[in-house]
């Protein structure tokens, strides 16, 4: 293949990578969840649609992952260049030109054309190799675009720039290969070379792009010393590159690169190094892009006070973000920051010392956003911290406070389902250890009647439920309700309403392998020599091997004790059928 074909070949699927997730999620923004149908197929030609449907077969893409909740990785897939770009061009006034608009590098309208048109050349061969000249264009013009939504993905194709430039300074060509040479040396952890040549591009001039290209360095270097928890390095850096260029964008970077240095304190365990990061970021604007990164590191900097355990400056940071505006990313970040505050406490061991404090910051905090939010994966992550705080409220017999967290847990996700089982589990048994069973017994008696009871950890948990139940009957004298609740468990279990313990057990009693009896653990001395005394009858499948069934019932006749003894009939060696 010609050489600079060869450069093409390597730029385009790189260029790819950061261009079609750019479009879908763009897309997906504006139009929601039929996005593919709204502003992908309803733009194409037949011959388009053709073409697509060819690629679809080739790729093994289901008809079912093109619909509006079908597979979003699959839509990606069937996204080339070519398209891309055309939806790019058809899109770009009503959706594009306004998110470009907001990005802290330059954009220019006709580059999505020029690219389009050496990839027309390219993919048919219309010469026999592109000029130097031409390839520098195109590429660098490729690398620029890309840099308005994938800074990585950009530096990669940037390496494939010839060196010799199209009407460009050689110091400005020296600046790109200088901050290439940085992201190499930082990808290897070399970082004290890329510290040097960071330092060295002083020398390149003044240039608006030369400016440009130290401040990108200085971010890769920057973000990398975090990465590699080293923040006073970042943070030297940072100071070093402080007064390059005053425009908005570079405050914006300056935004981005201050809100890294904070979250890597926060990792480190220095909140008082953080903050006074964060009081930098005061004199930097109130764009949308850098109060969106202020309100980030207000966010880290309530988590680094809360691991310190000085709940009254995290809190001071968790009202400070009440400055920041309601966008849907805010939100996003003060219902995280809430989130994580209160699992702080759950963490430390305050929870329970702090518990109206930490009811102010659910319901002030935590309720009040969520009911102005639609992110349901937010939602769900915050209803996974409110079972941290329903086990407080229950180990201090707040069964009020554990019932109103418990009831502001709503939706018909599954996950959401999953964590509304697990909370009732934690009151199950809060009820039962405070003794009484019988709050614990309608709890769970409508976890059976919703659908929550047929979710997984519903049927995970309820064996522990049951146990849980009966042994506080038992523990308090209660025997005839325990066996009354053991007739309901079987009826779960075995999906008969009519259906009785005694129904189940006598036709096939055999003693319990020593294995399983090793598994039981009595919960006091009484229940102990209950289990000697039924002698471990149990219940066995038909091939004579014991199951969780087995098990499950072992456990309530364990937990019955004489009760069950006196109402079962003699034992037989006959199977069920």
């Amino acid at each position: 293949m010609a050489k600079n074909f060869g450069l093409f070949s390597k730029c385009f699927p790189i260029f790819l990578k950061a261009l079609a997730p750019f479009i879908a999620s763009s897309l997906r923004n504006a139009y929601k969840m039929d996005w593919w149908n709204l502003a992908v197929m309803s733009e194409l030609g037949a011959t388009q649609k053709n073409y697509l449907h060819k690629r679809k077969i080739e790729l093994k893409i289901k008809n079912t992952d093109l619909t509006a909740t079908g597979s979003e990785k699959s839509k990606i897939k069937l996204l080339d260049v070519s398209l891309c770009l055309y939806l790019f061009e058809k899109h770009e006034d009503k959706i594009f030109r306004n998110i470009l608009s907001k990005s802290r590098y330059d954009y220019e309208s006709s580059w999505a054309g020029i690219i389009n048109n050496y990839r027309h050349r390219f993919a048919h061969f219309l010469i026999d190799d592109f000029s130097d000249s031409d390839t520098h264009y195109a590429l660098d013009i490729m690398a620029r675009f890309c840099l308005l939504f994938d800074e990585k993905r950009s530096l990669e194709i940037r390496k494939f720039v010839p060196s010799k430039s199209y009407g460009s300074n050689k110091a400005e060509n020296d600046s790109w290969d200088a901050m290439i040479l940085v992201q190499n040396h930082c990808e290897s952890k070399n970082f004290e070379d890329a510290r040097s040549v960071f330092y060295d591009m002083d020398k390149l001039g003044t240039s608006e792009t030369i400016k440009e290209n130290r401040a990108i360095a200085a971010i890769i270097l920057m973000s990398a010393y975090c990465t590699d928890n080293k923040p006073d390095a970042a943070r030297a850096i940072f100071e070093a590159s402080d007064g390059l260029d005053e425009s908005e964008n570079s405050k914006e970077r300056r935004a981005v690169a201050t809100a890294n240095l904070i979250a890597a304190y926060r990792e480190i365990g220095d909140p008082d190094a953080a903050r006074v990061m964060f009081d930098t970021m005061s004199k930097l604007g109130n764009s949308e892009t850098i109060t969106l990164q202020r309100a980030k590191a207000a966010g880290n900097l309530t988590h680094a006070y809360g691991k310190a355990k000085r709940f009254k400056e995290a809190r001071s940071f968790l009202n400070e973000m009440a400055k920041f505006g309601d966008s849907e990313d805010i939100l996003i970040l003060k219902i995280c920051a809430a989130s994580i505050l209160i699992t702080t406490y759950y963490q430390t061991g305050e929870l329970e010392r702090s518990l109206d404090e930490v009811r102010d910051i659910f319901d002030n905090d935590l309720v009040m956003h969520m009911s102005k939010s639609h992110d349901i994966q937010c939602i769900e992550a915050v209803y996974g911290i409110t079972t941290c705080l329903i086990d407080a409220y229950c180990k201090v017999n707040k069964f009020n406070d554990a019932h109103y967290v418990f009831e502001f847990m709503k939706g018909d996700s599954e996950i959401i389902k999953y964590q509304r089982a697990v909370a009732a589990t934690l009151l199950v048994l809060g009820y039962c250890n405070a003794g009484k069973p019988e709050e614990g017994s309608k709890i769970y008696s409508s976890m059976i009647k919703t659908d929550m009871g047929n979710s997984k950890p519903a049927t995970e948990f309820r064996e522990k439920i049951h146990v849980n139940i009966m042994n506080a009957y038992m523990t308090s004298g209660r025997e005839d309700e325990a066996f009354a609740f053991a007739n309901l468990a079987i009826q779960t279990e075995m999906g008969d309403p009519n259906i009785r313990l005694q129904d189940v057990v006598p036709e096939a009693i055999k003693h319990i392998s020593k294995v399983a009896k090793k598994e039981l653990v009595a919960p006091d001395k009484r229940l102990a020599k209950m289990r000697k005394k039924i002698d471990a009858q149990v219940f066995l499948a038909t091939d004579g091997k014991i199951d969780d069934m087995s098990r499950h019932i072992y456990e309530l006749l364990a937990a019955i004790g004489d009760e069950i003894e006196e109402e079962m009939p003699p034992p037989s060696t006959q199977k069920i059928q």
